[in-house]
């Protein structure tokens, strides 16, 4: 481990530390959907089957990680439509290639016709009740959040420098107003607690910890983990929510004064990478694995654990190839010839 400047920490996106994080949250979800392969095997052990639904925990992770580097990618932006743009771009085009390739697994392995509407919502994001079943890509109702986030953040870059905290501020008491006021009117996608996840993400980037808060800090953020994965999710969605996103940005907030090096810095900031590519497309290996057989033929010979351990190779398989041949490819034609962003005094 090394120790870097609050600065650099402030502004730079690629911590391997924290693309480590990113991975293992895309690999929790990942996990938490194996439970669909674990049951149809015929598995029955209610204690794995709790471990795989705290996978859901991961999304807030994921939030985290976004509040944190959208505040550095802010600082770098040197206006509201590079920002935009750079966040769409990252994006939208990979989420189009997943849609595509999970419709056509489905359409090839005779799966059940999608609407026109859930595809619509997949593709665009444009929605103010995500929830799985209305997506074709049924992981494409947390990026709903992101948009609504990156828009959030964009808007206030329009703002002149000294507005921009008091706004930040507005918006924060927005939404607390509209997740906690239950009010019926209020679309879920403004009342969902998941929301607080970007804002705890922002504030552990903006923190200064002193050196000798570090350790407490970072300690209440790992005991904030263990108590939000104690408490059964399935009964306190919120509560276990928002004890692990608030317990991520703590760790986030101590540890960014740190950082992995050498080799294994390398693989970490590879994996956070694909991490997104594994997350947008392991829906369509679980497509492949109920549609085919799969499941069916491989439980006469191996167990259920066994399934589960197939579909996560599979699904990082797929990942990685994904990463690989498309995704590096549609997010470099986007960004190609966009101006770069610029960097902050001092940086």
């Amino acid at each position: 481990m090394a120790p870097g400047s609050t600065a650099d920490h402030l502004t730079q996106t690629s911590l391997a530390s924290l693309q480590f994080v990113r991975f293992a949250a895309a690999f929790a979800v990942v996990f938490c959907h194996s439970l669909e392969i674990y049951r149809h095997a015929g598995g029955d052990n209610e204690s794995f089957a709790a471990i795989a639904r705290h996978g859901a925990l991961g999304v807030p992770v994921f939030f985290v990680i976004s509040g944190f580097v959208i505040y550095g990618a802010a600082l770098r932006a040197s206006s509201a439509a590079i920002f935009t743009r750079r966040r769409f771009g990252r994006i939208y085009p990979p989420l189009w290639a997943a849609v595509l390739l999970f419709l056509i697994v489905s359409w090839a392995l005779g799966g059940s016709p999608v609407s026109p509407a859930n595809i619509f919502r997949s593709l665009t994001l444009l929605d103010l009740d995500p929830t799985g079943d209305r997506n074709a890509l049924f992981v494409a109702w947390t990026l709903s959040f992101e948009m609504l986030f990156y828009l959030t953040a964009a808007a206030l870059l329009l703002l002149p420098l000294p507005a921009r905290l008091p706004g930040a501020i507005a918006v924060l008491a927005t939404s607390i107003v509209l997740v906690y006021s239950g009010w019926p009117w209020v679309p879920p996608l403004l009342a969902n607690p998941l929301i607080f996840s970007f804002v705890f993400g922002v504030a552990a980037a903006r923190a200064r910890i002193s050196v000798p808060l570090r350790l407490p800090v970072g300690g209440l953020g790992l005991a904030m983990w263990g108590l939000g994965l104690w408490m059964n999710f399935d009964t306190y969605p919120t509560y276990s929510t928002l004890l692990f996103g608030g317990g991520t940005a703590l760790v986030f907030a101590a540890g960014k004064y740190w950082d992995i090096t050498g080799g294994a810095a390398a693989i970490f900031r590879f994996a956070g990478d694909m991490s997104y590519a594994l997350y947008l497309t392991h829906p369509a290996i679980l497509a492949a694995f109920q549609l085919t057989g799969t499941q069916r033929q491989l439980a006469s010979s191996i167990s259920p654990l066994g399934m589960v351990a197939v579909y996560c190779a599979a699904a990082l398989l797929c990942g990685l190839l994904f990463h690989l041949v498309i995704e590096r490819g549609v997010i470099g034609m986007t960004r190609r010839g966009w101006p770069a962003a610029a960097k902050p005094a001092g940086a």
